[in-house]
């Protein structure tokens, strides 16, 4: 039997009768043996290899499938699975090729082997950028120079781009907000000159809304160099918690404003340069927030933002990275004390496992703005972890800011200049449920605390913040 047979591929440029030089030694196995989950998929994986140096090749494969089912993460089971299968053709089944396809390769080898696979399945294009990458990660590599130029097309045309990946998402959700309006928990009401302290949190308006999101990612460009395109939208409409607002400018009282309806329009042009270390990307974007249903613009926004990181061990699953960004803000005519500039930079920590990963995130921001009032600057952190079984995935977050705002001139000559000082913090939990291949549950909860330090302002600026949500994500 062929293994075009066994992969349903159709005819390919490639000649699969030649043996593939990956081999992965019975001493190498052994070396990183002790990484593995699941020891017991590891002993069926190093009794495969001892049946194919004895030349039992349906033995082997048998066992590697045996271990697979143990472990069906496992990426060395699963290379060396698929590669006996590919070199033996006629033992092949292909469910062999399917599970090393479902996972992300890490080395030149594995890339080379995917190159093979899709190749043999008519993917040529997939094949191609695979075999680029296998040889822009081992330059020394000459088979996998070799299949770069015979996957490339007869008859190249350079102005030829490749063929576009378009990816689109949609999500239907509703929200619970305990302070919609974010007023700080006490207010404050000056009579002439006596000024009296009150309880505010009354005022602070709980309430449900319902979101829409939507975005279209078109990718034109894949393999050593990646280039994406997106655009999106949303809008978020509360069905109660609406309160009347007075116009200053007109006197006029808009009865159950819808001031904190709000919708997002987003673009964004990203360009990344993967390679078996190294993975730096440049990114940018732009985004305008509208409220009271689009009626009114509050925000545009545009930002540059450039990011790299290295993997700094042998399995390749930790790695250190630094960004930075840097942006222009335009508010609306109501807003426009906070016109500026916007600036960011940090560390990244990374530690990405089969089914769990950990992070860390440090830096320092700075909005830089039109009134002293609202310029702000100081350090940030973020810590994650994420988890995944099955079809169920979950990521738990902590961040905590430090607002730093300038001091400004008291119009009061007889009380002192502003200072303000506020930390803000809090745990963000998100969940989701893969109902079928396209379709998932997905939910949300944030809880935000921000303690105020304040000097010549009559209140602080303390006030807490829950966020709740949960929808239907569609992934086409």
């Amino acid at each position: 039997m062929s293994l075009a047979g066994q992969t349903g591929a159709t005819s390919s440029p490639v000649s699969y009768a030649r043996s593939l030089p990956l081999i992965v030694t019975f001493p190498l196995f052994l070396a990183s043996a002790p990484g593995h989950a699941d020891g017991r998929a590891a002993v069926k994986q190093a009794e495969a290899l001892l049946a194919e140096e004895q030349k039992d090749i349906s033995g082997a494969l048998t066992l590697l499938r045996e271990a697979a089912k143990l472990d069906a993460a496992d990426l060395d089971v699963a290379f060396d699975r698929a590669r006996l299968a590919l070199e033996h053709a006629d033992l092949a089944q292909p469910a062999d090729f399917d599970d090393y396809l479902a996972l992300e390769p890490v080395t030149a080898d594995q890339r080379l082997l995917r190159a093979y696979i899709l190749a043999a399945r008519g993917r040529t294009d997939e094949a191609h950028a695979e075999a680029q990458s296998a040889a822009k990660a081992d330059p020394a590599n000459e088979e996998a120079q070799g299949l770069v130029q015979a996957l490339a097309p007869a008859t190249p045309d350079e102005g030829a781009q490749a063929q576009p990946a378009i990816a689109g998402r949609v999500r239907l959700y509703g929200q619970y907000d305990t302070n919609v309006s974010v007023l700080p928990d006490r207010t404050a009401t000056t009579v002439g000159s006596t000024t009296t302290i009150s309880d505010a949190t009354a005022l602070q308006r709980s309430a449900a809304a319902i979101g829409v999101q939507g975005d279209v990612r078109w990718t034109p460009v894949r393999g050593l160099t990646e280039l994406s395109f997106l655009a999106g939208v949303s809008y978020l409409g509360h069905v109660n918690g609406r309160s009347d607002q007075l116009d200053v400018n007109t006197g006029i009282v808009k009865p159950g404003s819808k001031t904190y309806d709000f919708g997002t329009v987003d673009l964004q042009a990203r360009v990344a340069f993967p390679r078996e270390r190294w993975y730096s990307a440049i990114e940018v974007y732009g985004s305008s927030v509208f409220i009271d249903s689009f009626a009114e613009r509050y925000l545009t926004e545009g930002t540059l933002l450039g990011s790299t990181n290295v993997a700094v061990n042998e399995a390749k699953n930790i790695r250190l990275g630094a960004y930075g960004l840097g942006g222009v803000r335009s508010f609306g005519e109501d807003f426009s004390v906070r016109d500026g500039t916007r600036a960011e930079g940090g560390i990244t920590f990374d530690y990405i496992g089969r089914h769990m990963g950990v992070g860390l995130r440090g830096g320092y921001q700075a909005e830089l703005t039109d009134s002293e009032l609202f310029t702000e600057k100081g350090p940030q952190g973020m810590f994650y972890a994420r988890g995944s079984i099955d079809r169920f995935d979950a990521l738990v977050s902590f961040v905590y800011q430090k607002r730093g705002y300038d001091s400004a001139v008291n119009p009061d000559p007889t009380a002192p200049a502003f200072e303000r000082s506020d930390d803000r913090f809090g745990p963000q939990l998100q969940l989701a449920y893969g109902l079928s291949d396209i379709l998932s549950v997905v939910g949300t909860y944030q809880y935000l605390r921000n303690v105020s330090s304040t000097e010549g302002y009559a209140i602080d600026f303390d006030y807490s913040r829950h966020l709740a949500t949960i929808g239907l994500e569609a992934r086409l």
